[in-house]
């Protein structure tokens, strides 16, 4: 039966071809007549009668203006094979209709005998498709263009809504048309990042696509800096490989220059090419050197990226790492940057340790994996409250979402009264330290109602006794390390002194630079009396210029880099402050200090003591609805906040069945939203401040740097702080120019011009990508290996200072040259090569014999073997040859 169907289907097009050669002469040459080479524009079957031995002569001047050709753009199905304009695969490859194709499902036939032919086929996805029969599952996992819009799989925005690839969409990036005049399409266009990106570009000058070097400095169209900048062609320019001259004096000129890669090249210089497989250089920047390069195992040469995820070049998972700098890339071969998930929100066990269960665990409110601890007091980690428990474990936490650990205060706690007779009243009683009513006298000589010391005295009216923790009634005679003097006075007291690691005693002066009495780095300050010396431990005189990002609280004041306020005056944490949250003294006699004292708001707080504010106004989500204060509808009829509500948005269930519940859906603006329903698109495109950071879409920094909202920030309009106390955070601050300022008090938003490095990122003005490719103003760290505020090369330098780093946008920090603790020599004859060598441990260079045993030039142990020849060393820094 298919068999007689497509022998009718050959007669029927037979039959054509013949009218089509007995009508209107191909062969005229009437000027104009484009349509006459095959027309199909109604012209034909009136002319065949007569066309035939008399039409040729007079055809020229009578048929050309009805002779209209086929176009690609005209609504119409011009060569009647079902499939119109961009649908056609004709208009992919030309502007003209011009008949059926060799796919299944632009032949003309009915090729799965179902009755229903090319288009009218439910089982066509498109023109391009060649299986008429049943649609194959899975077509948006083939990695086939199974449509022919040049996207795959994932990347077509037809798999975002379904399970099958079925055509071009409606975006200037996935439409089948060349919209900026360009020569490049959709995904061959470089404009396009994405199938979902409406913009292809702008149209290029007419002289920047014209094939031809319109102002002769050998560059031509594209290729010429001048078009990349949007203008004409209009003469050389400032680089080495666009100036005219001949900088290398080789006898070639820019363009003419084999040496110069393109007309950006800033040097004419020759450059010496080393078998790229064996140089220890990733020649081709593609993360990957040497035997890991895929290249090495096809070749000798490294020739750039490859086509897995971990060798592409690309943010395959979003996490801002790519390819060999993503943590979750064995190799260049593997092709998944994504971690490897294993569901566990459903096996009753408390995976990532900490403290909560699957549905009990935040995590498992996101998601389907327990990934660790959270951000909320209760889920952090941390004994916020310093009664020596942990979120689950503490009864002030009532689930993971709880952000106060607090133990609810007993008002026999809190009345001003002994209420246990113990002598001990309030916060001064150690039974109300855990929260809990005053029980009765304790355990420590202080509090136990009896006279220890046989004095006559007890516990509080004892006179040695400190407190109700004191544990002796008696005189206590301080050992050397407990008694807050400087014995030894080498400028370090008590536990600052190396030697009260060692024992109870002040000793003398250490080996350590900042305990040797020495000036080691001619500032004319001595050791403890040297403010870059933060304890007697401190090997560096010098100043660490990186204690304000190596996660250490390097000053003991209790704050950590950006959260000290030295860090935001300069680069270097340098001791307490003047604030009673940063003076280290416990203001509000509640014993804890500072930052360990919950009532610190931050290290800028003045006010130690707890603050009592009412319900509506104290920053805390009072009845766990997750809204606070006054986005809770509950402030908006009182003054307290009661529970949940009756809109969707506030009635504690996830309503979409997305898996996130009220305040944190995506979904709900605000607790009057009474949808929770999720916006659709891209997370950059859809209108929703998805991450809740308060910026929305391209105002969200994150949609700067990726395609996905993330959450909060690093700058002070976008980090979830109130930095300048004015009550308002971030986007509802008005002294937020947008997500990237970083100051909420407002000032100059500019701050490209003032040879300044405001954002202490080690690049100033135009050298900072900030003022190139962000903002327009620096702002703080950037993402590239050269201005991310990371050591990407191990060799104890950062950015700027990184001699590898040409620039701000340089992503590979590797230096240049070797330094004498990469070169695998023994410098300084010690002993000990590199790494090893204690001195690449504090500097950059071996400088020699240090004062351990293993690496002093003695034999200590006179086995006739000196420090690294000697067995019993294990490194330079062993104290023990023996």
């Amino acid at each position: 039966m298919k068999k007689n169907r497509v022998w009718s289907w050959f007669a029927i097009v037979l039959a054509a071809v013949l009218a089509v050669g007995c009508g209107d002469d191909s062969s005229s040459t009437d000027a104009g007549d484009t349509g006459d080479v095959e027309e199909v524009d109604g012209d034909t079957p009136a002319d065949v009668p007569t066309d035939v031995p008399t039409d040729v002569p007079t055809d020229v001047p009578t048929d050309t203006p009805t002779d209209v050709p086929n176009t690609c753009a005209d609504g119409v199905d011009d060569d009647g094979d079902g499939w119109t304009d961009a649908e056609d695969p004709d208009c992919a490859t030309g502007v003209t209709e011009s008949g059926f194709g060799d796919t299944a499902c632009n032949d003309g036939l009915d090729n799965d005998g179902d009755g229903l032919i090319d288009r009218g086929d439910d089982e066509c996805l498109n023109a391009f498709d060649d299986d008429e029969d049943v649609v194959t599952v899975g077509a948006c996992e083939d990695g086939l263009d199974n449509d022919g819009d040049g996207w795959l799989d994932a990347e077509d925005p037809d798999c975002a809504d379904g399970a099958t690839e079925d055509g071009y969409g409606d975006s200037e990036c996935n439409d089948g048309l060349d919209n900026d005049g360009d020569g490049l399409v959709d995904g061959a266009d470089p404009e396009c990042a994405t199938a979902f990106h409406d913009d292809e570009g702008t149209v290029a000058p007419a002289g920047c696509a014209n094939g031809t070097d319109d102002d002769g400095d050998g560059w031509t169209d594209a290729e010429d800096p001048d078009c990349a900048a949007g203008l004409e062609e209009t003469g050389l320019g400032d680089t080495e490989c666009n100036d005219g001259i001949d900088n290398d004096d080789d006898g070639d000129i820019d363009s003419a220059d084999t040496d110069c890669a393109s007309a950006f090249d800033d040097t004419e210089e020759d450059i010496v090419v080393v078998p790229g497989c064996t140089n220890g250089l990733d020649d081709d920047a593609d993360g990957w050197t040497d035997a890991e390069d895929p290249d090495c195992a096809a070749g000798t040469e490294e020739s750039g990226f490859g086509t897995t995820e971990c060798n592409d070049g690309v943010d395959n998972d979003g996490d801002l790492a790519i390819d060999s700098g993503d943590p979750e890339c064995d190799d260049a071969a593997d092709d998944s940057e994504a971690p490897v998930v294993t569901l566990n929100c459903d096996n009753g066990l408390d995976d990532d340790g900490d403290g909560w269960t699957d549905a009990d665990d935040p995590d498992c409110m996101d998601g389907f994996v327990e990934s660790g601890t959270g951000r909320t007091a209760c889920n952090d980690g941390r004994d916020n409250d310093a009664d020596t428990l942990v979120d689950a474990d503490d009864p002030g936490c009532l689930s993971a979402m709880d952000n106060d650990e607090r133990d609810a205060v007993s008002v026999g706690c809190s009345n001003g009264l002994d209420d246990d007779g113990d002598g001990w009243t309030d916060a001064e009683d150690p039974d109300c330290s855990t929260g809990r009513d005053e029980r009765g006298f304790g355990f420590s000589e202080c509090n136990n109602d009896a006279d220890d010391d046989r004095d006559t005295l007890v516990d509080r009216d004892d006179t040695d006794c400190e407190n109700a923790f004191d544990d002796s009634e008696g005189l206590v005679t301080v050992p050397g390390c407990l008694n807050g003097l400087d014995d030894d006075a080498d400028g370090w007291i008590d536990a600052d002194d190396p030697d009260c690691r060692w024992g109870d005693t002040e000793v003398g002066f250490g080996m350590s630079q900042c305990n040797d009495d020495r000036d080691n780095d001619s500032d004319g300050a001595v050791d403890a009396a040297d403010p870059d010396c933060t304890s007697g431990f401190d090997n560096s005189e010098g100043p660490d210029v990186f204690s304000c990002w190596n996660g250490r609280d390097d000053d003991g004041d209790g704050w950590i880099d950006r959260e000290d306020p030295d860090c935001a005056e300069g680069t270097s944490e340098v001791g307490f402050g003047t604030t009673e949250c940063n003076d280290g003294v416990d203001n509000d006699t509640d014993w804890l200090v500072d930052g360990a004292d919950p009532d610190c708001d931050d290290a800028l707080d003045d006010d130690e003591g707890a603050v009592v504010v009412p319900g509506c106004e104290n920053g805390l989500d009072d009845d766990r609805d997750g809204w606070i204060d006054a986005d809770d509808p509950d402030c908006a009829a009182g003054d307290t906040e009661v529970g949940f509500g009756t809109t969707q948005c506030n009635d504690g269930r996830d309503n979409d069945a997305d898996f996130y519940v009220d305040s944190v859906d995506p979904g709900c603006v605000d607790a009057l939203d009474d949808d929770e329903t999720d916006p659709t698109g891209p997370s950059c495109e859809n209108g929703a401040d998805d991450d809740r950071d308060g910026w929305t879409d391209a105002d969200d920094p994150d949609c700067r740097l990726g395609t996905e909202e993330r959450g909060f920030g690093w700058t002070q309009c976008n980090n979830g702080v109130d930095d300048d106390r004015d009550t308002l955070i971030d986007a509802d601050d008005p002294e937020c120019t947008d997500g990237f300022d970083n100051s909420e008090a407002g000032g100059a938003v500019t701050n490209c011009t003032d040879g300044l490095d405001n954002d202490g990122d080690g690049w100033t003005d135009a050298d900072d990508p900030d003022c190139v490719t962000g903002a327009g103003r620096e702002v703080g760290f950037g993402w590239v290996a050269c201005n991310n505020n990371r050591d990407d090369d191990a060799d104890t330098l950062v950015d700027a200072a990184d001699p590898g780093c040409t620039d701000g946008m340089d992503r590979d920090e590797t230096d240049a040259t070797e330094t004498p603790c990469t070169n695998g020599l023994d410098d300084d004859a010690d002993g000990w090569i590199d790494a090893e060598d204690p001195d690449c441990m504090f500097g950059l260079t071996e400088t020699g014999f240090g004062r351990t045993q293993c690496n002093d030039g003695v034999d200590n142990d006179s086995d006739g073997d000196i420090d690294a020849d000697d067995a019993q060393c294990d490194s330079a820094l062993d104290n023990r040859e023996r």
